[in-house]
């Protein structure tokens, strides 16, 4: 569990200065600029593993500058969080991958609150959650890498239930899976060691429908998953030091789409994604940095802004999401 996390962050890190042939840069400016255009999301939140809290800032926030919300303390029942998204109402999904629980907070939750509801117990499944994902109908899908799952709960799913849907097992190809997303139509994208797709409605020992592997994909370790405007599947890459992007139909050693990769990136360790209704880029680094990229940024394109710093309070970051 948090043993776990912890040995992977420094494998990660590892293999991520073998590959790094540049280094970041610093911030010291504490500062809001004027948001972009962004529908209605108002605050980036942030699921800090290392610390045990949710960090919320504002869309436009630069530098290092103070949460505006920070879910944290015991009521919360916080350990490791993994990962943060949100339904259609606005209550907030987090993973814990140390107490093997999914947590669910109400709207507009701040400081020391008890979650609304959990889903926890030996009939989840649970096992090490990664990300977690909710789709417009509230259907809640999460990853497991304690044992190479893929779990999908009922909307409004609470307390020890079991999954309406799980897929494991050789067929699958799944290994140490850490990110997941689903498309209107139910077929779920799982990041592993490459990028699995399978059919809506996949249960149980099945093969993927689509695999995105070889060394034309970059691919190497990728995170968190997200869809851009376009429907494109993106990938930040942990060991890669890269955003990879592909085309929903993509298989086999494909190239990307698109890529943001290079020295000027600054990306050294990036874990979560998402975008706004804009199509900006904002990216979870666990070296405590939140780095947002321009829409239509490609190659080696420099953050256009970045919330570090000790005031932040980012503490090995590994999920984003915007509401």
């Amino acid at each position: 569990s948090l043993q776990v996390q912890c040995f992977k962050n420094a494998l990660y890190a590892t293999l991520a200065a073998v590959l790094l042939a540049a280094s970041g840069c610093s911030s010291s400016a504490t500062s809001s600029t004027p948001p972009p255009a962004h529908g209605a999301a108002t605050l980036i939140y942030v699921a800090n593993s290392g610390s045990g809290t949710v960090t919320a800032y504002p869309i436009g926030a630069n530098g290092d500058i103070a949460p505006v919300v920070t879910i944290s303390g015991p009521a919360t029942t916080l350990s490791s969080p993994a990962s943060v998204a949100f339904d259609s109402a606005g209550e907030l999904y987090v993973s814990d991958s140390a107490t093997n629980t999914i947590l669910v907070f109400a709207p507009g939750a701040t400081g020391n609150v008890a979650p609304i509801r959990t889903i926890s117990g030996a009939l989840t499944a649970l096992n090490v959650p990664a990300q977690v994902f909710v789709d417009a109908k509230g259907t809640i899908y999460v990853v497991n890498e304690g044992v190479a799952s893929l779990l999908v709960f009922a909307p409004g799913a609470s307390g020890n239930v079991a999954p309406m849907q799980s897929i494991s097992g050789a067929n699958t190809m799944l290994a140490l899976p850490a990110g997941v997303v689903a498309d209107a139509t139910g077929k779920m994208y799982v990041a592993d060691t490459n990028l699995l797709a399978f059919a809506p409605g996949a249960m149980g020992n099945v093969a993927p429908v689509q695999v995105i592997t070889g060394a034309s994909t970059m691919l190497m370790r990728p995170a968190e998953l997200a869809f851009d405007g376009s429907g494109n599947v993106v990938a930040p890459d942990a060991v890669a030091l890269a955003l990879l992007a592909f085309a929903p139909g993509a298989t086999g050693n494909v190239a990307p789409a698109y890529s943001i990769a290079g020295a000027a990136t600054l990306l050294s360790n990036p874990r979560g994604v998402t975008l706004d209704a804009a199509g900006n880029f904002y990216i979870v680094q666990q070296s405590n940095v939140v780095d947002v990229y321009a829409a239509g940024s490609i190659g080696n394109t420099a953050p256009i802004r970045q919330i570090v710093g000790p005031t932040t309070q980012l503490n090995a970051p590994n999920g984003v999401a915007l509401h």
